[in-house]
């Protein structure tokens, strides 16, 4: 099982500093962002999706509509829509994918009622915090009747906000994590040598984004 967020900090602080004190200026709250950074990147790197039904998402159509809000405003990506029978099915018809002004196209063209073969996605544009993240749902043709869309989704990742929160991941990744926010701590503390000797020991990919975000950490040491 992967260590915890504050044995993570620990380790990470013995990497940086050669102690484990809370001292040299950076605090628990900013190992905590600098530990969730590289958390939140490599769960990115491999998404896992999930099925949800109408009844979560709050995808139920009734007939007439042009258009549905789902009511989750946590979803990082859509990969699929299905057209179920029921607000509690999953895995039912899958929808055709367009862009959401080509749905908006062939409704403004036909608007007589079907059921519904081809979805469009929109990101809300507000900076209202409630309906920030959500989406809106194009349909065509528009629902003669009532339907329920369910979809596999990938959600956006929690950051840990406890010392006893474990990350999910693997505990090779967990340790990837630990060098990583190390790294950036040696940056912040302009002890350079020591952050590129853990870089060194990354994976290529996650070392180069360490290496992209430490150059402009060093940019603003320097400074």
């Amino acid at each position: 099982m992967p260590d915890t967020l504050a044995t993570i900090e620990t380790n990470a602080r013995i990497y940086a500093l050669d102690t484990d004190a809370n001292n040299y200026g950076i605090t628990q709250a900013q190992f905590w962002v600098l530990i969730n950074r590289w958390y939140v990147y490599l769960r990115n790197q491999s998404p896992r999706y999930v099925w949800e039904t109408a009844t979560t998402l709050g995808t139920t159509l009734a007939q007439g509509d042009v258009t549905v809000a789902p009511s989750v405003a946590t979803i990082q990506e859509w990969k699929a829509i299905f057209r179920e029978t029921a607000a509690g099915n999953t895995k039912g018809r899958p929808l055709d994918l367009e862009p959401w002004i080509r749905v908006q196209q062939l409704q403004d063209t036909d608007a007589t009622q079907g059921t519904p073969l081809v979805v469009g996605l929109q990101r809300i544009g507000t900076f209202t915090a409630a309906n920030v993240g959500k989406y809106k749902l194009n349909f065509w043709p528009i629902p003669d009747a009532a339907y329920y869309l369910s979809a596999q989704v990938r959600y956006e990742v929690t950051e840990m906000a406890a010392g006893a929160d474990k990350p999910d991941v693997l505990d090779e990744q967990a340790k990837l994590i630990t060098l990583a926010a190390a790294a950036e701590a040696c940056v912040i503390m302009r002890r350079f040598d020591l952050a590129d000797r853990w870089v060194g020991l990354l994976p290529t990919e996650l070392a180069d984004a360490v290496r992209i975000h430490s150059s402009h950490l060093r940019e603003k040491s320097v400074a």
